[in-house]
């Protein structure tokens, strides 16, 4: 599986290593954000007048292909959130890395490591940041990282805190930043 923060350079990877890919944002909102929570709303009340048909007295064959039409929506509304759920052992690309936000991958690291996932991140700690709180390539660089359990522990934690370490490449690039009014 595939993610990358814009929707043409997730086609791209997606054409060019043959994987199903999405962008990161499109990724966030249906698995965890409101596309997530708007199927859930859906299947709740699905599952209330199928609890509620199941208990009528009428059974007649009316009311049987209602339940059965409801038990197929709450069936596809099941199917369509386990396409958004990360999978035991399944490698997730994170292309071009740098331009997602801390806030992004602290989400999508912590559902890998909920589901068992690993991710791996690739891209280029001199391309541009994320328009939000970014930047954990270009921190990871320096100190060479290595994909270790404990390393991966470490970045958890620390995107856990919405914050990177201050490095003398982010203490420049805030000082210089411009500033809009």
């Amino acid at each position: 599986m595939g993610l990358a923060p814009a929707a043409a350079s997730a086609d791209v990877l997606g054409h060019e290593l043959g994987l199903d890919t999405d962008n990161v944002s499109k990724w966030l909102y249906e698995s965890t954000g409101p596309g997530a929570a708007i199927r859930a709303g859906h299947y709740a009340a699905a599952a209330e007048r199928y609890q509620a048909s199941c208990q009528s007295p009428r059974q007649d064959t009316q009311a049987r292909k209602a339940l059965e039409r409801l038990a197929q929506r709450m069936s596809a509304l099941t199917a369509i959130q386990s396409k958004w759920q990360f999978r035991p052992n399944q490698l997730v690309i994170i292309d071009e890395a740098s331009m997602v936000s801390t806030y992004q991958l602290a989400a999508l690291l912590d559902q890998a490591t909920g589901a068992g996932a690993k991710i791996l991140l690739v891209g280029d700690p001199a391309q541009l940041d994320s328009i939000d709180a970014g930047g954990v390539l270009g921190w990871l660089a320096p100190h060479r990282l290595r994909p270790t359990a404990q390393h991966g522990l470490a970045l958890h934690q620390c995107l856990g805190t919405h914050r990177l370490p201050e490095t003398p490449h982010r203490r420049h690039r805030r000082h210089h930043r411009v500033h809009s009014p």
